[in-house]
């Protein structure tokens, strides 16, 4: 049968307070590793989605440049011909 004035008196026991205090950081530590890691995570996939979002868009005006370019070239070949036409008459 165990005696409370035993347990007061080993150096292992911790008075109730101190329990609810300990367990109250306990929850607190948990509650801000949490957060952290939350954080985080946040900040590693905006930045993912970040990038993804400017390599879309690089190839998007990529892709339209070059079609533009094309465009330009065979607008000018045109006239080129109608040059060319004009000089043989």
């Amino acid at each position: 049968m165990r005696n409370v004035a035993d347990e007061a008196e080993s150096p292992r026991a911790v008075p109730r307070g101190a329990r609810a205090t300990l367990s109250c950081w306990r929850h607190r530590t948990i509650a801000l590793a949490v957060l952290l890691i939350g954080v985080a995570l946040s900040f590693v996939i905006s930045q993912s989605a970040r990038d993804e979002t400017a390599r879309t868009a690089q190839s998007r005006f990529d892709a339209a440049a070059s079609h533009a370019a094309f465009q330009v070239e065979r607008r000018f070949a045109a006239y080129v011909e109608v040059l060319a036409g004009l000089r043989a008459l």
